[in-house]
Parts: C-alpha cells; sequence; structure tokens
C-alpha cells in the first residue's frame, strides 16, 4: 500500500525546487506526495491521514506539540534542513536543535558528517535516526537539472559586466523601533531568543549590528557605482529580507536603472549562472558561486556580526570601500583566474561541510527514506472532527491557500499585494508553482 508523505515548504524562492524534486522522486518511488506551505501542517494533519510529514525544522514549540501529539498515531516526522552549514560558532548548538525533544522524528537529515557527529555527541539522535544527504539543492548544479534551470539568456542586463550582489541582512529593519517587536515575538516563538541575548547581550544589540552592515555595504556598493559606470550590479535580497528599503534607498540615488538592477523574485541560481562576480556575506550563495567557478568576494563591513571565516576563506574579504574596489578590480580583469589558494580553501570547505560535489543527492535520500518506511504501518488515526479546521483545510486545497493569503497580506491581495509586514515578496508558494516545478523534473527523472 502506496505510503502517504506530507512535504511542508517554507520558502518559495529557496526551498521550493529542492522539495518538489524529493517529492518527485518519492513519488516516482511508490508514495503519495501532498505538499503544504510551512505552518500550515496541523490542518492537513487533522483532515487527512498520512503516514509521514517532512518539515524544515522544530524550533517552535507550536510546531513540537503538533509533533508529540501524533505520536502515538503511527505518524512519523523526518526534518530536513533548508539550513544545513550552520558555520556561526555561537549559533551552532541552536542551529542543530540540540536538546530540544525528537522523540517522534524517525530521520533527521544532516548536510554533513561533521555536524551530525556533534548531534551524537550531545546524545540528541542515536546514529539510526540520521542521515547525512550532503547539500540536495545543489544538485540544481549538475546535469541533468542544470539547463532546466539556467536561463539561455541574461535578462537582467546587456552590460559587459554584471555583478551579483546576494544580501542576507536579515535581522536589519528590526532596527526600526516599530518593527523590533516583530523580532522579539519571532525569537521568542523560534525559541532562539536565549541563545541571541547570551551571545550579544540584548536582542536591539543584534538589530543595531545588522543594519549597520547594511548601512556601511550600501554605502559602499554606491560608492562604487558612482565611479564605474561599467558594471551592472544584480542585487538579490535574501528572501527574508524587507525588499522596500532597498526599493526606496537605491531609487532615491539614482541607481534603479540598469546600473543596478533589484530582483525581487527569482531564482539565485539563474543569476548566478550569468554574473562575473558574485558577492556576499559568509552566505551559502557563494558556495553556490564556487560550485560554477565563479570569483567571489566576501563583503563584511561590520565582523562582530554575522561572520563564518570558514565561509569567508574561499573568497577575497574586504571590510571597507578600498578593499573593495581592489577586488572588484581583481575579480573582473580579463586575465583572472581564482588562485590555486582560494580553490583550496573553497574544497576543504566542500569536502567538509557539503560531503563533496554530487549530482544525485535528492535521489539517494528518497531511497534511503522509502527504504526506512516501506514497511511500517499504514497510519490509520481518526481526523479530528473540528468545523473550523476542515472548512479552513478546504479552502487551503481548492482555493490555492486563499486564508493563509488573506492572514499574511491582507485584503489588499485582491488588489495584487505580495508583501507581508516584514516586506517579504511572495514568500509562499501556490499549487501552479509545484506544477511548473513537476513539469520540469518529471522528463529528467530516471
Amino acid at each position: 500500500m502506496k505510503k502517504r508523505i506530507l512535504i511542508s515548504i517554507d520558502h518559495k524562492w529557496r526551498d521550493l525546487p529542492g522539495h518538489v524534486l524529493l517529492g518527485e522522486y518519492l513519488r516516482k518511488l511508490g508514495s503519495e506526495v501532498t505538499y503544504c506551505r510551512n505552518g500550515l501542517e496541523k490542518f492537513f494533519l487533522e483532515n487527512s491521514c498520512f503516514d509521514l510529514v517532512i518539515v524544515n525544522h522544530i524550533f517552535e514549540n507550536a510546531r513540537r506539540e503538533l509533533i508529540l501529539n501524533y505520536k502515538n498515531k503511527d505518524v512519523k516526522f523526518i526534518i530536513f534542513p533548508t539550513e544545513g552549514i550552520p558555520t556561526l560558532e555561537d549559533l551552532t548548538d541552536f542551529g542543530l536543535g540540540v536538546n530540544l525533544d525528537y522523540s517522534n522524528i524517525e530521520l533527521y537529515v544532516f548536510w554533513n558528517s561533521y555536524y551530525k557527529a556533534r548531534f551524537i555527541e550531545n546524545k540528541t539522535l542515536t546514529d539510526s535516526k540520521i542521515y547525512v544527504s550532503g547539500v540536495p539543492r545543489f544538485d540544481f548544479y549538475k546535469e541533468p537539472f542544470k539547463s532546466e534551470i539556467t536561463s539561455t539568456s541574461d535578462p537582467y542586463t546587456s552590460r559587459i559586466k554584471t555583478v551579483l550582489w546576494a544580501t542576507n541582512f536579515t535581522q536589519a529593519q528590526f532596527h526600526d523601533a516599530r518593527k523590533f517587536a516583530l523580532m522579539d515575538a519571532d525569537a521568542q516563538r523560534l525559541g532562539y531568543k536565549k541563545e541571541l541575548i547570551e551571545m550579544k547581550g540584548d536582542l536591539r544589540t543584534v538589530a543595531e549590528l545588522d543594519f549597520q552592515a547594511r548601512e556601511r555595504s550600501v554605502e559602499i556598493v554606491s560608492q562604487y557605482l558612482e565611479k564605474h559606470d561599467e558594471v551592472t550590479i544584480v542585487l538579490k535580497p535574501h528572501p527574508s529580507e524587507d525588499l522596500l528599503f532597498y526599493k526606496s534607498y537605491f531609487k532615491d540615488r539614482g541607481f534603479l536603472s540598469d546600473r543596478l538592477i533589484l530582483v525581487e523574485a527569482d531564482y539565485i541560481w539563474k543569476l548566478l549562472s550569468k554574473c562575473d562576480v558574485e558577492i556576499s556575506r559568509s552566505c551559502t550563495t557563494a558556495v553556490e558561486a564556487w560550485h560554477l567557478g565563479k570569483p567571489t568576494i566576501d563583503l563584511n563591513p561590520v565582523p562582530q556580526w554575522n561572520h563564518s571565516s570558514k565561509h569567508a576563506n574561499g573568497s577575497i574579504k574586504c571590510h571597507d570601500y578600498a578593499t573593495f574596489e581592489s577586488a572588484m578590480s581583481e575579480c573582473l580583469s580579463s586575465n583572472y583566474e581564482v588562485p590555486q589558494k582560494l580553490l583550496s580553501k573553497r574544497m576543504h570547505f566542500i569536502e567538509r561541510y557539503c560531503e563533496g560535489l554530487s549530482c544525485d543527492r535528492t535521489k539517494l535520500l528518497a531511497q534511503f527514506i522509502t527504504q526506512k518506511i516501506q514497511h511500517r504501518n499504514q497510519s490509520n488515526y481518526a481526523c479530528k472532527k473540528n468545523i473550523f479546521s476542515l472548512i479552513i483545510y478546504v479552502l487551503l486545497k481548492h482555493l490555492d491557500h486563499l486564508p493563509h493569503n488573506l492572514k499574511v497580506y491582507g485584503a489588499r491581495y485582491f488588489i495584487g499585494n505580495r508583501y507581508d509586514k516584514f516586506g517579504r515578496l511572495d514568500k509562499y508558494f501556490h499549487y501552479r508553482d509545484v506544477r511548473r516545478w513537476q513539469d520540469k523534473f518529471r522528463k529528467n527523472l530516471n
């Protein structure tokens, strides 16, 4: 009998393709697969039976309670993280979820053996409940999927040199006093408030440091644009950033044109495949650029916050305008080749934290999951008789998440608004997005 699997998806612009690929492999191996938005799992579990649920983390109290509620109902959970290289040492244990209750977790998928060892050392889970996958979404940088996720032409610029700037100032917006309460509530809900306070003494310090880093970084890039008209910078903010800040900042300075192009909604690999240089700050995007052999610059003018020397070591490191301009000049020169010293550091990082380079991580994970659950009894728990939950479930399924869209975007959703209260654009997937990726993948699965 087919196993019924529910896959929870967080960020459409980061997670959707990889999760749909996993779902397609599981489907091909004989399972029935359903997708839901992150945080809405309970409506699906209360109104339909599933044997397995795949989530990205269990930091939130509500999700841990949900998992424990199904402990005696033959429903198992797998943690499939979308951020699996927690190299910020102060937050490593939080990123790994050390000391949380994993009693109803069937499997925890790690990106690398290094952190698996740390997890076992903490006696959080036994070896039998841990699977080391490598980085599944890196499958997209190899065939047969590479040609499907990259475009044949550059949709953003026709200039000679294009630089991709992938920012990750996700805490900077909370410098605003009106938004700080949102950060405080989010940190409490996700369970990392205590860790941040222990690390920095105050949540406001975190917001202030990230705000300073963003301010100095945009000043450096603006100064560069004023002096160099031969380069276009394609700015791709992190999916959790406030896009409206960048719109306002660069529009006021007259750069929102072919000089600086703000990409609000697109997948990072399309942009990486067309750029000449990648700029970021201790970010996995740089590691993705290394797969493509791109020069990378680590721009971090406030190294007291969000700095990982492990990430930065594979790039040219900059902390002010002088070092940035020099790095840009070096990387954009016609005869530039990434030095062997940097290549060696990149490979060391990839081997240690990504389990090397491969194109079949997702396929192997799907096979492992299938083997692990195929002999288990199918769950047959009684669904809750809750009319409110049933109505929400039906509307989510048949009106493509309309109740959730109204909660996130408000009534302005009906006139095209897709910005939420954090300034994020179109974060959540629609079923048409799932179908689009299914169509791309199905002709390449083997």
